[in-house]
Order: C-alpha cells, then structure tokens, then sequence
C-alpha cells in the first residue's frame, strides 16, 4: 500500500499533539503495520518517552526519526518506506510548515475551547493547503466547560467543523491520556482495559476517522 502521511497539528503547545502522535504510532504498530513517528516538536516529546520506554526495556512498536531524516517528497524516513508515518509537527505556522502540510494525507488538530481557539482556528482555514487537505478535529477535555460562554464557543467550534464536513473526535478528560501514556498503552491485550469505557469509545474513534483498524 502506498505510505499514508499524516500531521498532527496545531498552533500552540499543550494541546496533545505529541500524546496522539504517539497512541497513533503505537496503535498502528501493534496491527502489524510499518510506522514511523516523526518528532517534529521542539520540546521533543516522543523522542524523550521512546528513550524512556526503551531504557525499562518495554516495547516501542514504531520507528522514531528527525523531520531532518524525513524526506516528505518521497515519503521515506532514512530512505526506508513505511505503511503509516505520524508526524508531531511544531506549534507555530509559517512557509517551511505549510509545504511540509501540503505533502501530508490527512490533518489532525487537537483543540481545547475557548474564543482565541476559535480565531485561530478560522484563520488557520483560510490558508488553501489547510482548508483543502482532509482534517479530522479533536475537541479536547469537553467535561472541563462548565461556563456557558465557554459551551457557547465550543458549540461555535462544532458548528464550524460541521460546516466542513470533517470527523469529530470529542475529548472528555485528556487526564486519562496522560494515565494511557504512562501505562502500557495497548500491550496486554491491545486495548486498555484498565481504563473507562468512554476512552476507548474516544479511541476507536478516532483510529476509524483516520483510517486505522479499530478492533
């Protein structure tokens, strides 16, 4: 199958692009497939917890690299080709992003809610290789606005997602991610178990928006 490409995305830190990029990788990994997870992101998140999982001996079932080893014209990390690259882009946008975009399959954007999201969002949409790549939304930690102005401006968000068509994958508490992400993600049985019925709802998800087996 030819090498699906895929960002995970968004324009500011702290919104679980790294956490996905990871459970991405992993997920897809342990269903035999051929993964790269390409750490993108300055604070080096993936590269710090693969080293990490490596050095307790526990299994990382993806390839990890540099967006320098990474060549996005042809697809291959280290001249090696690959069923499923994820890539943990920067949080900032500029021309070297929106090329590197313009290679990539399908766009993930993890979001949290609020009015400066909403913005940002719509002006991110009005750049041609974001509003034209398939996108699939992650509307992270839904329980934590109770405030009727924050409800307000998720609703706001959702409207506009809607309007383009596009999955949504609603976060209920990204605390239990980071429980996933120090645990055994999927390795006793390939799926948590230990975890709530609504993570792995959460889960399944958004492996079937993006395309990935979800049993």
């Amino acid at each position: 199958m030819a090498t699906k490409i895929v960002a995970i995305y968004n324009w500011k830190g702290g919104q679980g692009k790294s956490t996905f990029s990871i459970i991405l990788g992993s997920w897809a990994g342990l269903k035999n497939l051929k993964v790269a997870v390409i750490d993108g992101d300055d604070g080096r998140t993936v590269s710090d917890w693969v080293q990490e999982r490596e050095l307790k001996g526990k299994l990382v079932p993806f390839k990890t690299a540099l967006v320098s080893q990474f060549d996005f014209s042809r697809g291959t990390v280290n001249d090696e080709d690959f069923d499923w690259i994820f890539i943990d882009f920067p949080a900032a946008f500029n021309s070297k992003i929106e090329e590197a975009l313009s290679y990539c399959n399908v766009l993930i954007l993890p979001i949290k809610i609020g009015d400066a999201e909403l913005a940002r969002l719509k002006r991110l949409l009005q750049n041609s290789i974001v509003r034209d790549i398939p996108k699939i939304f992650i509307l992270n930690q839904i329980l934590w606005f109770e405030k009727e102005w924050l409800n307000s401006t998720r609703r706001e968000i959702q409207a506009l997602i809607r309007e383009l068509k596009c999955p949504i994958v609603e976060i209920k508490y990204r605390s239990d991610y980071g429980k996933l992400m120090a645990g055994n993600l999927f390795w006793d049985n390939r799926k948590p178990r230990i975890y709530s019925g609504d993570l792995w709802v959460e889960l399944r998800t958004l492996f079937q928006a993006v395309g990935l087996p979800s049993a």
